[in-house]
């Protein structure tokens, strides 16, 4: 019996291409509008689906004919029809920045199959190509996005994100990065016989690209963890710390002097004084009008601690704890303990999740591109703070995730093309210099 044909009889190819860039950049501006709920919606932990599009002022319902990607905005000056409060520029740019994405995947990859395919064929030659990468670059931006206002990555996104990577990549082998030959040098697998098949090579190039991303960014942040310690040596000091140089959710290692022993202790670290009391609440503690005043912005909110000067034993002594103090109660402090350094995370577990879902699908080459590429756009703006803010800007977190989404499309756009280059070049520079 023959397969049933996966398209239309008719040869797509008829169609223009002028048509399949518009239908595309269209979907692109659709789906950036639903990026907006998702950016707004999911670090909230809010539904992205209940309640409707309504305006953030005046809560009212937005009708559909107020909700046209970028058009409406146009249409409505910037500003809401019921209350006529201004919509913040950033919808209409999330909405074009991923069209023109789209479009550009479009230009950059085609339509990824060919006409009048069965999906036998389709299965066995892997092409299809388009639609992974258009959900790949949707998952970016609201990863990019999401990264830069809240200063998260959530996991909603980035573990499902590493699942379907590595289910397109057994679906979809013809995606960009999949050359495994490389590895297989590397590794000496050369003779391998299960890597000629495409689909094993695929999943093997998305297991080591997503091992190399997250791995690396892992061991750099346990290594930053582990050896950048600061010492604290008044109260003033560790408020200093706890709201300077840490941002809300920073992991934060106490090293405290407990009845002639040295023990941990795990804090947040952050200025919590801006949040809500809705939000307090839920992360379970009060900004308490007690205690001492430098540590009041911090999760150690109505803890009383004083100076201890005096060689080894000078530090910051604990004198009195609230019973209902998340101090107490969650990060197990007690009165008596005399804390002496800190340690602050430098690598949150967010970029490491990111890479699982960037590693799996990019493959492994194009993940070290990544890392690159990142780790310099994470220098200049590092450099460009520095000039702006002056040396206490090295102080305070940049959202690598940022860096990372950037990085990875333009791994994905012309990763490969870069690093063909760059072989190129330097077998060129090794074939000049004398022997």
């Amino acid at each position: 019996m023959s397969e049933i044909l996966f398209f239309a009889p008719y040869d797509l190819q008829l169609i223009p291409g002028w048509f399949w860039g518009g239908l595309v950049c269209i979907l692109g501006l659709c789906i950036g509008s639903f990026l907006n709920v998702v950016i707004y919606r999911v670090p909230h932990e809010m539904s992205v689906a209940w309640p409707g599009s309504h305006c953030p002022q005046c809560e009212k319902p937005i009708a559909g004919y107020d909700n046209i990607p970028v058009l409406s905005y146009l249409l409505l000056g910037g500003k809401c029809r019921n209350c006529k409060n201004p919509i913040s520029l950033i919808y209409p740019t999330i909405e074009l920045l991923t069209g023109l994405l789209f479009l550009g995947a479009f230009l950059r990859f085609g339509l990824g199959f060919p006409p009048a395919e069965t999906w036998g064929q389709l299965w066995r030659e892997g092409n299809f190509v388009l639609i992974p990468n258009l959900v790949f670059i949707a998952a970016i931006i609201a990863l990019f996005f999401i990264d830069y206002f809240e200063r998260i990555l959530p996991d909603v996104i980035t573990l499902p994100g590493m699942v379907l990577a590595l289910l397109l990549r057994a679906f979809s082998f013809n995606l960009v990065g999949i050359d495994v030959q490389t590895l297989g040098w590397v590794l000496g697998w050369n003779n391998v016989a299960w890597l000629v098949n495409p689909r094993v090579a695929s999943l093997v190039n998305a297991v080591a690209g997503l091992a190399l991303g997250a791995g690396s960014l892992w061991l750099i942040g346990i290594g930053y963890f582990r050896l950048r310690r600061f010492r604290l040596e008044t109260v003033a000091d560790l408020g200093e710390f706890l709201c300077e140089r840490c941002v809300p959710g920073t992991t934060v290692r106490l090293r405290v002097r407990r009845k002639d022993r040295i023990t941990s202790v795990y804090v947040e670290g952050g200025d919590f004084s801006e949040f809500t009391a809705e939000e307090l609440a839920e992360m379970k503690f009060q900004l308490a009008e007690g205690g001492s005043p430098a540590l009041r912005k911090t999760v150690l909110t109505g803890v009383t601690a004083e100076d201890i000067t005096g060689g080894s034993q000078s530090g910051i002594c604990i004198a009195e704890i609230p019973k209902d103090s998340i101090a107490a109660e969650h990060y197990q402090l007690q009165a008596g303990d005399v804390i002496t350094h800190a340690n602050m995370e430098g690598m949150g577990l967010g970029d490491v999740k990111m890479m699982l879902f960037v590693g799996a699908f990019l493959g492994w080459e194009l993940t070290l591109f990544t890392l690159v590429v990142s780790s310099l756009l994470g220098g200049l703006v590092a450099v460009w703070r520095v000039v702006r803010e002056g040396r206490q800007a090295l102080q305070t977190s940049v959202p690598y995730g940022v860096m990372l989404g950037a990085a990875a499309l333009l791994a994905l756009f012309y990763g490969e093309q870069l690093i063909e280059r760059y072989v190129q070049f330097m077998i060129r520079l090794q074939g000049n210099v004398p022997q």
